[in-house]
Order: C-alpha cells, then sequence, then structure tokens
C-alpha cells in the first residue's frame, strides 16, 4: 500500500502529464507559442483538472481514481444517493433516504439474526 504522500506525487504527476499532452495537441509543433495564450489553455486545463471528483472523472478518471483513493470519504461522486453504511468494508448506497432508511433495517434484522444464531447468519435466514 503507497503512502498518503506517494499518491499525492502520483496525482501530481497525472496532472502534468495531462497539461503536457493537451498543451502538445493544442498548438503547433516546431512554431513558437504565444506567452498569453499557452497561459490561457493552461488556466482552461487547470479547471478541468481541479474539477470536483464527477467533472474530473470524466475527463481524467485516473486523475479522480487517485483523488478517491486520497480521500475515500468523499461522496460528491455519488451526486443524490445517501450511504447506507458499510459491510465488510465495502460502502452501501441508496438513491433515496427512504431506501437508505429500509436498508439500514434490513442489515439491522441480519445483524441480529447472526448474532443469535449458532449457525451462520445465510443458512438461518432460509430455515
Amino acid at each position: 500500500m503507497r503512502s498518503r504522500g506517494e499518491i499525492l506525487q502520483k496525482i501530481k504527476q497525472a496532472k502534468y502529464r495531462h497539461l503536457k499532452r493537451l498543451l502538445l495537441a493544442s498548438f503547433p509543433r516546431g512554431e513558437d507559442w504565444d506567452p498569453q495564450e499557452v497561459r490561457e489553455k493552461k488556466e482552461e486545463i487547470y479547471a478541468l483538472l481541479n474539477a470536483p471528483l464527477p467533472a474530473l472523472a470524466k475527463s481524467f478518471p485516473d486523475v479522480a481514481a487517485l483523488c478517491w483513493v486520497v480521500d475515500p470519504e468523499d461522496t460528491s461522486f455519488v451526486p443524490g444517493a445517501t450511504l447506507v453504511g458499510s459491510m465488510d468494508g465495502v460502502l452501501l448506497w441508496a438513491d433515496t433516504e427512504e431506501e437508505a432508511s429500509h436498508a439500514r433495517e434490513l442489515l439491522d434484522s441480519l445483524a441480529e439474526v447472526a448474532s443469535q444464531s449458532k449457525r451462520s447468519w445465510w443458512r438461518s435466514l432460509f430455515s
């Protein structure tokens, strides 16, 4: 597992590679580039690279994935969704608060059955 600092460095490297690729694609090779145009293009690219996670993921999925690894609690990539909870480290989401509430009740009942039964919780559901 990489440290947070190593991942942040990977993010900087990936952003730089995207910036370089987009600049080279925007201006003709072998000619002098107008510094003002380059500055404007860089600002445009930086705006894309520093966008919220959903917009970033659309254009630069590699950078978005690294950003999410650094901050997994960032829920902006699931607009309108409600976090139900987690099961064995997996985040569970619902579309509405009502669905989330229902899912939480189901998870609580599963946990209760599992704690009361000496058999596997899965088998106890079907007996």
